[in-house]
C-alpha cells in the first residue's frame, strides 16, 4: 500500500528489518512540509549492526518539501538495501557516513534504483568501509548548475561497484574523492554532458574493469 509519512523512521540502534511488498507495490512518502531524512538507521554516537530496508519505494515528495534525506546509515554496521527505489528527494536518495572511532562498514545495496533526487543519488562519506552496490540503477540525479552527481564517493573505503548502470546525472556520474581503493565492474555510464568519472583529491587505486568510458577527469 501507500504511506504517508510525516517525520523520520528512526531504526535507531537495534537489527531492524523494514520490509515492503515490492518497489511500486509499497511506497513510504514524506508528508508535505515534513522537511526531513524518511528513514535512519543508527547514530553518530553509537555503532550498530545488522538490519535493512528491502522490497519498497520511498519517495521524497520534493515538490512539497525544501529538505529531506531518502535513507541515512550512520555508524551502522552489516545494512542491506535491497530491491528500494529511492525517488525525489530534496537531498541524497541515500546517504552513508561514520565518525570519528564510529565507522559505517559492510553496507550492501543491490537490486536498487536511485533516480530523480535533487542533490547525489548516493554519497557515501568519511569513516565508511567496504560499501557494495551492484545490479542497480542510478539515474537523472543532481540539480542543473551544481555539482552534483549519480555517485559520490568521499574519503579512503574500500568500495565494489558491479553491474549498475548510472546515467543522466546534472553532473559528473561518478566522483571519487580522496579515496584510496575502490573497484569498478561492468559500470555502465551514460553521460549527460559531465564526465563518467571525476577523480579529486588524493584519489589512487581505482580500477575499472568492463563497463565503458568515455570521459574522465582528474
Amino acid at each position: 500500500g501507500n504511506f504517508t509519512i510525516g517525520d523520520t523512521v528512526d531504526c535507531g540502534v537495534k537489527r531492524v528489518a523494514v520490509r515492503g511488498a515490492g518497489m511500486g507495490i509499497t511506497t513510504l512518502k514524506l508528508s508535505n512540509s515534513a522537511n526531513t531524512s524518511l528513514i535512519n538507521f543508527g547514530n553518530s554516537t553509537t555503532v550498530t549492526g545488522g538490519g535493512g530496508l528491502y522490497n519498497l519505494t520511498i519517495n521524497g515528495n520534493s515538490a512539497n518539501n525544501t529538505s529531506g534525506l531518502g535513507l541515512r546509515i550512520q555508524g551502522c554496521t552489516d545494512i542491506d538495501i535491497v530491491n528500494v527505489y529511492a525517488t525525489d528527494f530534496d537531498l541524497e536518495g541515500i546517504y552513508i557516513d561514520g565518525a570519528s572511532g564510529k565507522t559505517a562498514a559492510i553496507v550492501r545495496i543491490h537490486g536498487c534504483r536511485i533516480t530523480g533526487n535533487k542533490r547525489h543519488g548516493i554519497f557515501r562519506g568519511q569513516y565508511v568501509e567496504n560499501v557494495t552496490i551492484t545490479n542497480s540503477t542510478i539515474d537523472a540525479n543532481g540539480t542543473a548548475g551544481n555539482a552534483f552527481c549519480g555517485l559520490f564517493l568521499y574519503g579512503s573505503s574500500s568500495d565494489l561497484v558491479s553491474n549498475c548502470v548510472i546515467s543522466g546525472s546534472l553532473g559528473p556520474n561518478i566522483w571519487l574523492h580522496n579515496v584510496n581503493q575502490a573497484f569498478f565492474s561492468n559500470v555502465y555510464s551514460l553521460s549527460a554532458g559531465y564526465e563518467d568519472y571525476r577523480f579529486t583529491g588524493s584519489t589512487a587505486n581505482i580500477c575499472v574493469i568492463g563497463g565503458n568510458v568515455h570521459s574522465c577527469s582528474g
